[in-house]
């Protein structure tokens, strides 16, 4: 990730996938060069293609950009997580050189109504809260096919989970001042998929300002009311609850993907959190079908 570039996955199709790269303050860029090659997977063998990056016009916001053409592109998944190698040159208009070399993940990953789909297919998250995330951690998660809640994190974590394919939930509600740099930086994850906010932090970010690959989340508890949604409303509900709990009654009817946080689960059920997960899913059933269960000590 650069502090000063923003990522961005444009149009998708089976066949073609455009992504293209800005200067996170508008500035802009004259000079675009550079490689877009990959897929890279490790879990399958692939045979890596080197695509260019050139120097485009945005169609809608007639604004310089980097952009190059994926054609076959393979998008990222927990179970087969492709990933690609970026090499980026920039020359701005006021003369500065910008050079980025890293890894980036396209998703097909989207909210519609009380679900979320992962290449056009409806996915449940589950999974549970882990305090470090470092390789062990991540590679046990993809063993238990389990998704990770999870405080900011450095590069190099995000950057495992991307390679070994595990998704994030990133609670970002103590991210202070740097919620904007954690935000942007998220982007050029594949592996996080939502990013767990208050009210107060979504109105500070504004609807231009979210994410397009992580998908933003109001927290709420079991005490919160249909009028503490924040407008313009959020991509996602989050609900806190504890031993006991239950989602408030008017949860059954909003038209957004909510996800439960069970707490206070013991570290002997945290062992199959898989099962937890299934356990509370269940508890909460029939009154409440979710898009996501995790569990939490």
């Amino acid at each position: 990730m650069h502090d000063q570039i923003q990522f961005h996955v444009g149009t998708t199709s089976p066949s073609a996938a455009s992504v293209y790269f800005t200067m996170r303050d508008g500035a802009k860029i004259v000079s675009a060069a550079g490689t877009f090659s990959g897929p890279f997977c490790e879990y399958a063998r692939t045979l890596p293609t080197e695509f260019s990056v050139q120097l485009a016009t945005h169609p809608a916001r007639e604004q310089s950009i980097a952009e190059s053409l994926i054609i076959d592109p393979c998008f990222w998944s927990p179970t087969l997580p492709f990933t690609y190698k970026v090499e980026l040159q920039l020359q701005l208009e006021s003369g500065h050189e910008i050079s980025y070399r890293g890894t980036v993940g396209m998703r097909q990953w989207h909210a519609e109504q009380k679900s979320f789909y992962l290449g056009f297919r409806r996915t449940v998250l589950r999974g549970y809260r882990c305090h470090d995330l470092c390789d062990e951690t991540i590679q046990r998660a993809h063993q238990q096919e389990s998704a990770l809640l999870v405080d900011p994190a450095g590069q190099t974590a995000y950057e495992a989970a991307d390679r070994l394919g595990v998704g994030l939930v990133v609670d970002l509600r103590k991210a202070g001042e740097s919620l904007h740099d954690q935000i942007h930086g998220l982007n050029w994850h594949p592996s996080a998929m939502v990013a767990m906010v208050n009210a107060e932090q979504l109105s500070q970010i504004g609807s231009s300002a979210w994410p397009r690959q992580c998908l933003l989340a109001q927290c709420l508890t079991a005490e919160s009311q249909h009028s503490e949604i924040s407008e313009p409303q959020p991509e996602v509900l989050a609900i806190e609850l504890n031993a006991g709990e239950r989602p408030p009654a008017w949860l059954a009817g909003v038209e957004q993907p909510t996800i439960a946080l069970r707490r206070n689960v013991s570290e002997d059920q945290l062992q199959e959190p898989r099962r937890c997960c299934e356990m509370l899913q269940a508890e909460l059933a029939p009154d409440f079908s979710l898009a996501g269960y995790f569990v939490s000590p």
